[in-house]
């Protein structure tokens, strides 16, 4: 197996599974903390097409903690102009996994603004912002639409995990 950046290759040893070169190009983006850059795997089996993207969001600093937020975007599907998308929310937290908000699809662009996280829907063109300054919610909830006095919208729900 392979990566490359631009002109470099890097190999990686085939004995790690998937997830082991997923965490390490979380790792590589969280080193980096660069917006402008997307680490990209692609893999390719008789059946499947995945495609993992991770981009740095930004850092929100809580009373004592300071978060790291990645997104994570998984293409999947049969062939690349079918796949579906999975993107969450990474939080790290002293750069050990602290959990995942998990629920976004590709019309989602995510930004982090101070400690603002920003989910612009690219197709009702409305941005729903959160302002989180003392603990990380369990759960966001995104409206897309009102109707008759109900909202209606996405939530995405904060899957903590065991720091690894």
């Amino acid at each position: 197996m392979c990566c490359t950046n631009g002109s470099q290759n890097k190999n990686i040893n085939t004995s790690y599974s998937i997830d082991d070169v997923v965490v390490d190009l979380e790792t590589m983006c969280l080193t980096y903390q660069n917006k402008n850059i997307v680490f990209s795997l692609k893999e390719r089996t008789n059946t499947l097409v995945n495609d993992y993207q991770l981009k740095f969001l930004g850092s929100l600093q809580l009373e004592n903690e300071h978060y790291e937020l990645l997104q994570k975007t998984n293409l999947s599907g049969q062939e690349f102009d079918s796949q579906r998308s999975n993107v969450s929310i990474v939080l790290f937290l002293n750069n050990k996994l602290y959990g995942e908000f998990t629920g976004l699809s590709n019309i989602y662009s995510v930004n982090v603004q101070s400690n603002t996280i920003c989910i612009y829907n690219k197709e009702t063109n409305y941005t729903t912002k959160f302002e989180i300054t003392d603990t990380i919610p369990v759960q966001l909830f995104i409206p897309y639409t009102i109707k008759d006095s109900i909202p209606r919208g996405d939530i995405l729900y904060l899957n903590k995990h065991i720091n690894r």
